[in-house]
């Protein structure tokens, strides 16, 4: 495991400020160990013991805990979700013809949203009555929303007349050992519990972010836990649900439910299900305020791995590592750098740029060498632009290095014609869009005005918003409306084709926002990126403004 550990220190070098993995083979931890820090600054070292947030690893906690008690005979996984939530009940506007299945729920395939989590209603029930409401009739889209298993948690509370986090503890905790995991509030303090962290692009150092304030423990993603509690769970997913799940339960949650394009992968209940190298293959990531996590194996080999780390945005150590992990665990050499004069003539690859339907995440594939390469710049999902070189894999593109490293990507065409691609640790399923792809500029209009109001868009995870700037060239000032909001006006660093500055908001529900803005004169436009820091975490929004009536 020298490799494993050598690529674990070079992601620490990179930025990322704690690290604890366990690779788990048959019935045993074959491999755990921990790196770096539990917070920065010296604090006390990672260890296999220490709780981490492992944001949406809950989901898959949750499902399981559901999964036993349809096995039980409690629903199928067709029956309407408010046939069994009474008196609860989402608000769908497609029931009649559509309701939502529980089936769909576990799939992200429900209409719902992409949204950030956060718990505002005093509670589950009312989150659920109020909040979740269906934008797309239900069956027709996979998108991944977090509240879809909000629902299903509120669902596991009415099955079974007491909490979800009770459900989970009693259903599966504490008959597989798991006794340091639960929510936060219901575990009360740790005496090693690692701070989340981000990556700052504006000033590329490592800084301490907040857990998200929320109302209610959120079944999408509230639960701390430890590296050896979660190998116990990857154990017992490993080996025919280890006494808690009967064998068939545990194939159920790992096979394709809902299809991601037309390749072997989709969602399974609770898991994403995928093939890698032709081995079956599950898991689930974890992504949030200041952690990325991860947990997922090949069920069939019986080999898998649990990773955490205590700084979000981390999408290209994650996947990397676990590649790295998974071929130690199977025996297998270091992928090999691949003969380009092997690659097809014809490369499906298509280049080109496109959006995904996961937070708007941007990608462009291009090519070099004669090979495609697929990159992604930093945003809300990653803190890192990353790039992947892509090698033939049948009738997929296996992804070395980046955000993708290890996954297979299946590149085809959408039913409008347009190319698009799906694959990843989520759902990514990426349509062709051919607008620009903002970053820095890395050259702009040095004599160029920067001077008055300009106006335009801002690319946020949440889709375009407007945009409109003031700014002050005699008096170096800079006041910015988004959202509705304005900032009063704040000192700038105008000139030679540049504004830098940062603005400062409140914004309900997530607290004071900064806006470090970070925009160049190219073309008689605007562009650039506005960090946007709140108290959990940090993240670019590409932004591009013109002259009214430009």
């Amino acid at each position: 495991m020298e490799r494993l550990a050598s690529a674990i220190e070079h992601h620490l070098e990179q930025g990322v400020v704690g690290i604890v993995a366990a690779v788990v083979a048959g019935e045993e931890v074959v491999w755990s160990g921990g790196f770096g820090s539990l917070e920065l600054g010296g604090g006390e070292p990672a260890t296999t013991t220490a709780s981490f947030q492992i944001q949406s690893v809950t989901k898959s906690l949750v499902a399981a805990a559901l999964i036993q008690r349809m096995d039980a005979g409690a629903f199928g996984l067709d029956d309407p979700v408010n046939r069994h939530l009474q008196p609860v009940a989402v608000a769908n506007p497609w029931e009649e013809s559509r309701p939502i299945t529980i089936r769909q729920l576990f799939t992200h395939t429900a209409g719902l949203p992409a949204t950030y989590g956060l718990a505002v209603s005093g509670s589950l029930e009312d989150a659920v009555t109020d909040e979740i409401v269906p934008v797309a009739a239900p069956g027709t889209a996979m998108v991944y929303a977090n509240s879809g298993y909000d629902v299903l948690g509120c669902l596991l509370q009415r099955l079974s007349g007491t909490t979800w986090e009770t459900a989970v503890r009693d259903a599966l905790l504490l008959p597989l050992g798991m006794h340091a995991t639960g929510t936060a509030e219901g575990l009360g303090p740790a005496p090693t519990r690692a701070t989340g962290h981000v990556h700052s692009a504006v000033d590329g150092r490592a800084m301490v972010v907040e857990p998200l304030a929320t109302t209610y423990a959120a079944p999408s993603g509230s639960m701390v836990s430890n590296v050896e509690d979660l190998a116990r769970f990857l154990v017992a997913m490993l080996n025919g649900g280890d006494g808690v799940l009967s064998p068939a339960a545990v194939a159920e949650m790992q096979r394709v439910h809902a299809s991601l394009g037309t390749g072997p992968g989709g969602m399974g209940l609770g898991f994403r299900v995928d093939q890698r190298r032709g081995r079956r293959f599950f898991c689930h990531g974890g992504d949030g305020s200041g952690f990325t996590t991860f947990v997922g194996g090949h069920p069939d080999e019986r080999v898998g791995v649990v990773l955490l780390m205590n700084t979000g945005g981390a999408q290209a150590a994650r996947s990397t590592i676990v590649r790295v992990a998974l071929e130690c665990a199977l025996g297998e050499p270091p992928s090999a750098a691949r003969d380009l004069a092997a690659l097809p003539a014809a490369l499906p690859a298509a280049p080109g740029r496109f959006r995904s339907t996961f937070w708007n995440v941007r990608a462009e594939v291009t090519m070099r060498d004669g090979a495609p390469e697929l990159t992604v710049p930093a945003g809300t999902v990653s803190s890192w632009e990353s790039t992947s070189r892509l090698a033939p894999a049948g009738a997929r593109w296996r992804a070395e290095g980046g955000m993708f490293d290890g996954w297979e990507l299946e590149f085809t065409t959408a039913a409008d014609g347009q190319p698009c691609f799906a694959g990843g640790v989520y759902p990514f399923l990426f349509t062709s869009d051919a607008s620009p792809i903002i970053g820095l500029p890395a050259e702009v209009d040095a004599a160029g005005d920067v001077g008055g109001t300009w106006s335009g868009t801002a690319d946020t995870p949440f889709g375009p918003l407007p945009l409109s700037i003031d700014v002050d060239v005699d008096l170096g000032r800079v006041a910015l409306e988004i959202m509705g909001m304005a900032s009063a006006d704040s000192s700038a660093n105008v000139g030679l084709g540049w504004v830098r500055g940062e603005v400062g908001f409140e914004l309900p529900g997530f607290g004071a926002i900064t806006l470090f803005v970070r925009l160049g004169l190219v073309a008689r436009r605007l562009e650039g990126l506005l960090y946007a820091r709140t108290p959990f975490g940090e993240f670019a929004i590409p932004s591009l403004l013109v002259r009214p009536g430009a």
